[in-house]
């Protein structure tokens, strides 16, 4: 009975600290989710084939872009912000690219839709700075 008492206390306090273990970046993982919420744009975007053919390269492009960023980040730990720029730059250099790809109707709808995706990402989570 002290035997069953004592393996349930300890794997319930290894239980524990397994869930308490911080989570590690994976950038593949990152990369995978990334690559995972481009389709599901492109999907709500509505484009016809042709047109996704084209947009499909340029948002992986921003994708892979942003994960080789987030992965060089542990070892130069840029200034607070500088961060926040490097990805806004990202950001602003795909819409570009986009815009000589879709019409201004089709543009808006992405940005619009990116939003909707930076909303749904940041629920529960405060804006760091």
């Amino acid at each position: 009975m002290w035997t069953l008492l004592i393996v349930g206390l300890l794997g319930l306090g290894m239980a524990r600290a397994a869930m308490a273990q911080p989570r590690t970046f994976d950038p593949e993982r990152m990369k995978e989710r990334m690559y995972e919420q481009v389709e599901e744009l492109l999907k709500k975007m509505d484009l016809d084939e042709a047109t996704a053919e084209k947009v499909r390269p340029i948002l992986r492009a921003d994708v892979d872009r942003r994960v080789a960023m987030m992965k060089e980040r542990p070892k130069h730990r840029p200034e607070p912000g500088a961060m926040r720029e490097r990805m806004e730059a990202i950001g602003r250099e795909t819409e570009a690219r986009l815009a000589e790809v879709l019409t201004e109707a089709q543009l808006e709808r992405y940005r619009k839709l990116r939003e909707e995706q930076r909303q749904a990402g940041r629920r529960g989570r405060p804006r760091r700075n």
